[in-house]
């Protein structure tokens, strides 16, 4: 009787197993940054990592989202005279070589290269998404996405609502607790003929995008038109593949206010740095890389241009794993705040 009972609850566990719907995905990333530079600012290394987890439990047609991330950097400073230390002065730390604290004592004897590490464990997502009838629902903590007028951020408790109605999309989005003016929207988009168009109204701006391919060419146009006037600010990026070779042009005026980016003139979390942006890009397959050169000018909101050049090569690995090298040059017009980056990455997805 002992080992049918103990078959039914095994059975029972197994079946439990079976009915859940979970899945799991997943990245990570390693990287190695070395920045020489200018001037008498002292060269740099860092080691950093980012892992992320993204877990979904469904149970018909509602799911569960959580996007867990954890990072780690570590920062070395290669200066002739960057620490010193001399009569067997210590050092503080918290004993595991982690986040070190470094008394600096005034000498001329043995130098050693200052350290700092960071490491967290974050929640970037967290929501539930269900259905009532023909209407979407999606409420929690979540990111939006990184695009040419926009560096994503987290919104906090978020309700999303939305609908198709004769192929036409219907979205509110809100964020009650939110003190932001622009704290809830209305969005209208469809398709017409292959051209994706979308209009969001906000309380203080409209936000209007066209995307789509004309022939050979693929267009992205966005426009803010803000009840202020300094905040006003478009972008357009246009590419067009010929013989192998995508050629991109890419372009953003923001106004005096400036905008946040992360697309192709790269990641700017702060406003204030592009007000003006505007390049070039090409990219092709070589020798089994993929290589992207990119040539671009930003312009601050202090109207102080920057050059940039970008080479990344990027090659699949037998490994699974996915290995890109990545060399910038930053040219600001001044020798001590230029500099050149090399960037090494290993990075898989699963």
């Amino acid at each position: 009787m002992k080992k049918q009972v103990i078959a039914a609850a095994v059975a029972a566990t197994m079946s439990a197993v079976a009915v859940a719907d979970i899945s799991i995905t997943g990245s990570g990333k390693a990287n190695y940054t070395y920045t020489d530079n200018g001037g008498s600012t002292a060269d740099t290394n860092a080691v950093s990592h980012e892992f992320d987890l993204h877990v979904v439990g469904k149970s018909g047609d509602t799911s569960v989202v959580m996007n867990i991330e954890n990072t780690t950097s570590n920062n070395s400073t290669i200066a002739a005279s960057a620490i010193t230390m001399t009569n067997n002065t210590d050092v503080a730390s918290d004993g595991e070589g982690n986040g070190a604290t470094i008394s600096v004592v005034t000498s001329t004897s043995a130098t050693q290269a200052a350290q700092s590490q960071t490491d967290e464990l974050n929640v970037k997502n967290a929501y539930m998404t269900t259905k009532i009838g023909d209407v979407n629902i999606k409420f929690g903590d979540y990111y939006g996405s990184d695009y040419m007028l926009g560096n994503a951020s987290l919104s906090e408790g978020k309700l999303g609502i939305d609908t198709t109605v004769g192929g036409v999309k219907l979205q509110y989005e809100a964020q009650p607790e939110s003190t932001s003016t622009n704290n809830e929207s209305f969005t209208i988009s469809g398709e017409v003929q292959g051209i994706k168009l979308s209009h969001e109204i906000w309380n203080a701006k409209d936000e209007t995008s066209i995307i789509g391919s004309v022939g050979p060419v693929s267009v992205e146009y966005r426009q803010v038109d803000s009840d202020t006037a300094s905040e006003d600010k478009d972008s357009l990026v246009v590419s067009a593949a010929v013989q192998g070779i995508e050629v991109t042009y890419a372009n953003i005026d923001a106004g005096t206010s400036g905008t946040t980016t992360d697309a192709f003139f790269g990641e700017f979390t702060t406003a204030t740095d592009v007000m003006d942006a505007d390049g070039f890009g090409v990219k092709t397959s070589l020798a089994g890389n993929t290589v992207n050169v990119k040539s671009y000018e930003v312009t601050n909101t202090s109207s102080a241009a920057t050059d940039y050049t970008k080479v990344v090569v990027t090659r699949p690995l037998a490994s699974g794993a996915t290995f890109e090298l990545t060399y910038t040059d930053k040219d600001t017009g001044t020798a001590s705040s230029s500099s050149e980056t090399l960037d090494l990455e290993l990075a898989v997805k699963f």
